[in-house]
């Protein structure tokens, strides 16, 4: 009895002992702390918690949003993400920044759609469809996309983000002719040059820039989730 009740007696101490560490788990961990284990060019902190007994750090370098977990003592840092009982904890930090960088940019995101496609019936979600008119993938992933928008309720915002000139002058066009989703699907660009789709596509170019949208296709949510390139069951699950 008297070994148990030690024994009880170290656990609670312990627990205290880990509680009172806890609250400062994150004291010291700084970009100068970051970079003496870790060289990575140049990033900002934008989130620091406790978690599990370590400092989940969250950096953002060149446009990503990076997980690492620190030590108490410092003296290592691991780079990844983190699961505990089938729950992404890494993931559901990140998705947070990504909703506020989604909310900063929302604005320019739908100044720069060209066409929307809402399907019958009550919608769920907006999904953002980034795409360019000459893009074998964007032209093989189309008719399945709808087909998901349809499924899902999903409300589509098709945004050209051209890469040649001659993708650039084709998107103009359509947005020139008021293409539609169904233009879009038989490759219908009728239009002739004008300032407005001009302008749509300079918009188009400068929000796909800073999103460092780095191929085609790429979807992005209101949630803020991202999927680069076509995958029906990720695109679902999003």
């Amino acid at each position: 009895m008297k070994i148990l009740a030690f024994a009880m007696a170290l656990v609670i101490a312990l627990c205290g002992i880990v509680s009172a560490s806890e609250k400062d788990v994150c004291e010291g961990v700084d970009e100068k702390f970051i970079s003496r284990h870790i060289e990575i060019p140049s990033f900002q902190i934008v989130s620091k918690r406790n978690a599990y007994s370590l400092c989940e750090t969250i950096i953002k370098a060149e446009g990503d949003y990076i997980p690492m977990y620190v030590s108490k003592e410092g003296d290592f840092l691991i780079l990844g993400e983190m699961f505990s009982s089938k729950v992404h904890i890494s993931r559901e930090s990140v998705l947070k920044h990504e909703r506020k960088a989604f909310e900063a940019n929302k604005e320019a995101l739908d100044k720069a759609v060209a066409f929307t496609y809402v399907p019958k019936g009550a919608t769920t979600e907006v999904l953002y469809f980034i795409t360019d008119p000459q893009c074998p993938h964007c032209e093989n992933a189309k008719g399945r996309v709808r087909e998901i928008a349809d499924k899902k309720g999903l409300e589509l915002r098709v945004i050209f983000f051209p890469i040649s000139s001659l993708s650039r002058d084709k998107a103009i066009k359509g947005i020139c002719s008021k293409m539609t989703y169904e233009d879009y699907l038989i490759g219908k660009y009728a239009g002739v040059n004008c300032p407005e789709g001009q302008e749509k596509i300079e918009a188009s170019m400068k929000i796909g820039r800073k999103l460092k949208v780095g191929g085609v296709p790429t979807f992005l949510t209101s949630k803020g989730l991202i999927l680069e390139g076509f995958n029906a069951q990720g695109l679902e699950s999003l």
